[in-house]
């Protein structure tokens, strides 16, 4: 899967496999996991935004309403909510450009936690 970022007039949508690196239990196990990031950024209205993390690690989990860095020099930075039953978390991405088109990629990483469970993982998708 070589997913893909669609670009409308006020958002970004990208497709694309995640992976990450999972402590779980009380022993604990570590092992790698990987997941489906699927993500609309709504640019008109950021905190409207949603996508899901499917298969991760065996768990579904809902991305909430992104927030844009405010500062200048940041614009093409994100970050949300994650969602799940038994874990929760955040995220934090950033749009890159290339010569023609100033989101034509978007990457970053994640993080999730519940009791006896932690995970670290990155996104990336380009169009």
């Amino acid at each position: 899967d070589t997913g893909a970022v669609e670009e409308t007039a006020d958002k970004e949508e990208g497709t694309q496999n995640s992976i990450g690196t999972v402590i779980a239990g009380t022993t604990p196990n570590v092992y790698q996991a990987v997941g489906e990031w699927s993500y609309t950024m709504n640019f008109s209205s950021p905190s409207s935004s949603t996508g899901h993390l499917d298969s991760f690690d065996g768990s579904d989990y809902t991305l909430g309403g992104a927030t844009l860095a405010a500062n200048s020099t940041s614009l093409n930075t994100f970050s949300g909510s994650i969602t799940g039953t038994s874990h929760s978390g955040s995220f934090l991405g950033s749009f890159m450009k290339s010569s023609s088109d100033d989101a034509a990629e978007m990457g970053g990483h994640f993080q999730l936690s519940g009791t006896d469970y932690k995970a670290s993982g990155i996104f990336a998708a380009k169009k």
